[in-house]
């Protein structure tokens, strides 16, 4: 049962990762060329293209970083340093993909528009979603029952970490 909701909680975490990184890139596109001065939208039908390789490399990179895995056990802190991470790897990947696959010129202010972006967005929507699940377990739902049979110091180090992540479920 608790392996079908994590596998229901992933696929809705994959879902919602790649439609916002699709609103960040169309997002980010319409803020250079749209709003900035200088902005020549000719293109629009290539960037539209590219959101779906960035989509993938984006899950990528948030599946390799453990995002995709229970976050009972781990602080904000350490799920806001994965995001970073996955998500400059990805603009790492998708501007060598950019330069080295397409011919075109793509505006470098929209790139770092939408990185800044789709960082500040991921990192919002993952602590929404945490903060919605230490609601639910607030209120008895989403939680993992044990039994703790034993003493010493193994048992101890249990009982600590159970006291340390209370919101954990």
């Amino acid at each position: 049962m608790l392996r079908e909701h994590q596998f229901s909680l992933n696929l809705f975490q994959k879902v919602l990762d790649g439609a916002l990184v699709l609103i960040c890139w169309v997002l980010a596109f319409y803020i250079r060329f749209n709003l900035m001065p200088g902005g020549q939208a000719s293109m629009g039908w290539i960037y539209l293209k590219l959101s779906f390789p960035l989509i993938f490399v984006t899950l990528y990179f948030l599946s390799k970083n453990g995002l995709y895995r229970s976050q009972r056990f781990s602080t904000r802190m350490s799920e806001i340093a994965a995001v970073i991470k996955a998500n400059g790897l990805t603009f790492i990947c998708f501007i060598l993909l950019l330069y080295l696959v397409f011919p075109a010129k793509f505006s470098r202010i929209t790139l770092a528009v939408y990185y800044i972006l789709s960082t500040v967005v991921l990192i919002a929507f993952r602590l929404m979603v945490r903060n919605f699940l230490r609601s639910l377990r607030s209120k008895g739902k989403n939680l993992r029952h044990l039994l703790f049979v034993g003493n010493g110091e193994q048992f101890l180090g249990y009982i600590e970490t159970i006291r340390k992540y209370k919101d954990a479920g």
